[in-house]
C-alpha cells in the first residue's frame, strides 16, 4: 500500500497537470514527492502511449529508431518505449537533473535486455534553446521525440503555436537524412488543439505528417476547422499495472483507456506538391463520397454516436476530409461489416458505401475492412 507521502505527491501532481494546469512550466520534477508520484503513475502511462504510437507507425511503414533524442524526457518513459522498440542509443534532454538521473536506472531496469545494452546519455538544460555542440547525436539522430513536453513550452502565450513549430524545426537539424520527429501530447482539449495547430503550421512549411493521418499527409486537419470544441485524439486500450490501477481506484480516475494526440513528422525534402490543398480537397463528406473506391484508407476518429434518426455514426477522416459513416441501429449490417468492432484510431477501407447527403451509409453490399484483416 502506498504511503500518504507518495499519495500527497500524486495529488499535487495530478491537480497541477490538469484543470488550471498550475505546474506547467514549473520544475515540478525537482520535487522528490512529485517525481516519485510521476514514476508510480505517469511513467507507465507515457510509456504505453509511446508504445502505441510506435506500433501504429510500424504498421504504416515504420521509421528508423536506432538513435533518438528525447526532448523534455523527464525520467525517460518515452525513451524507454524507443529502447524496447530497438533503439540502441538515446540522448535525453530535460531541465531536471533529478529526473535525468532516474531515467538511466529506470530504462535499464524496466526495458529488459535492450535496456541493459542501450547507451543512455543525458543533458540537463533549457530544452527550448538547443545547443548543438552539447547534444550528443546532433546531426545523426534517427528520431527526435517530444513526449508530453511541447505543451509546456510558452504555455498561454499568444504566439505559442508558432514558437513550438519553430522549435521543432530547430530540432529537426539534429536529424540524419530521412529522420523523423514524434510529438505526443495529452488529449485535453487545449493541448490537443494546440498540437493540431502546430501540425498545420508545419504542413504549411512543407512538412509531411507520416502518421497517423490517412490521406492528409500534406493537408490541414479538418478537426481544427470544425469548431472550437472539436479535436482529434486516440484511445489506447491497455492492461494497467497494479500500481497505476491502485492509484486510479483510490483517486477515482478512469485510466482504462489512455487518450493522446500525436503525430510523426518528416521535414521537407525538396519541392512540395501543394495542389492537393485546393478547396476541392477540403469539401468533407461530399468529397468522401466521390472517393469511395476500394483501397482508399480512412482513419476512424470518433466513437459510435446514435443520432435522432436512429442511425449509429462514426466519423472517419481521409484525403477528402472528416465525415460520418452510419448504419441503421437495427440493421444486421452492423455485425456483418464489423462496424460495431471499430475503434477510434482504426484504419479502414470501405467498399460500396451508400452515398448519403452528409456522408456514407452502410448497406447490404457495403464491405468494411480494417488494416491487418485478411483480404
Amino acid at each position: 500500500m502506498k504511503s500518504h507521502r507518495s499519495t500527497d505527491g500524486f495529488s499535487r501532481l495530478q491537480e497541477g497537470l490538469t484543470g488550471e494546469r498550475t505546474l506547467i512550466g514549473a520544475k515540478y520534477m525537482d520535487d522528490p514527492k512529485m517525481l516519485r508520484a510521476y514514476l508510480d503513475y505517469y511513467w507507465p502511462v507515457s510509456r504505453e502511449q509511446a508504445r502505441r504510437a510506435l506500433s501504429v507507425i510500424a504498421k504504416l511503414g515504420g521509421c528508423r529508431v536506432a538513435s533518438v533524442i528525447d526532448v523534455g524526457s523527464g525520467p525517460g518513459p518515452v525513451a524507454a518505449a524507443f529502447v524496447e522498440a530497438g533503439s540502441t542509443e538515446v540522448f535525453l534532454l530535460d531541465q531536471s537533473r533529478a529526473a535525468l538521473d532516474l531515467a538511466r536506472s529506470e530504462i535499464k531496469s524496466r526495458c529488459g535486455k535492450n535496456g541493459s545494452t542501450a547507451t543512455v546519455s543525458a543533458l540537463a538544460c533549457d530544452v527550448t534553446r538547443p545547443d548543438p555542440a552539447s547534444i550528443g547525436l546532433w546531426g545523426r539522430a534517427d528520431c527526435v521525440s517530444f513526449g508530453h513536453s511541447i505543451n509546456e513550452f510558452w504555455s498561454g502565450k499568444p504566439d505559442r503555436v508558432a514558437r513550438r513549430a519553430d522549435l521543432i524545426v530547430e530540432y529537426s537539424k539534429a536529424l540524419a537524412p530521412g529522420g523523423t520527429v514524434l510529438v505526443i501530447e495529452p488529449a485535453l482539449l487545449s493541448t490537443s488543439r494546440d498540437l493540431l495547430a502546430t501540425r498545420d503550421a508545419l504542413v504549411e512549411r512543407g512538412w509531411t505528417v507520416l502518421a497517423p493521418c490517412a490521406g492528409r499527409e500534406r493537408l490541414p486537419c479538418p478537426a481544427l476547422s470544425a469548431g472550437e470544441g472539436q479535436t482529434c485524439h486516440e484511445d489506447v486500450a491497455w492492461e494497467m499495472p497494479k500500481g497505476v490501477a491502485d492509484l486510479s481506484v483510490s483517486r477515482n480516475i478512469d485510466k482504462e483507456y489512455l487518450k493522446m494526440t500525436w503525430f510523426l513528422f518528416a521535414p521537407p525534402s525538396g519541392e512540395v506538391d501543394i495542389s492537393a490543398t485546393s478547396d476541392g480537397a477540403r469539401d468533407g463528406a461530399r468529397g468522401g463520397a466521390r472517393d469511395g473506391a476500394r483501397g482508399t484508407m480512412y482513419r476512424v476518429v470518433s466513437e459510435a454516436m446514435l443520432n435522432k434518426g436512429g442511425r449509429l455514426r462514426r466519423l472517419v477522416c481521409g484525403a477528402s476530409g472528416r465525415f460520418p459513416v452510419s448504419v441503421a441501429a437495427e440493421s444486421p449490417d452492423r455485425e456483418r461489416t464489423g462496424f460495431d468492432d471499430l475503434g477510434r484510431g482504426d484504419f479502414i477501407t470501405v467498399d460500396k458505401p451508400e452515398i448519403r447527403e452528409n456522408g456514407w451509409g452502410i448497406g447490404h453490399a457495403t464491405e468494411i475492412r480494417k488494416q491487418g484483416d485478411a483480404p
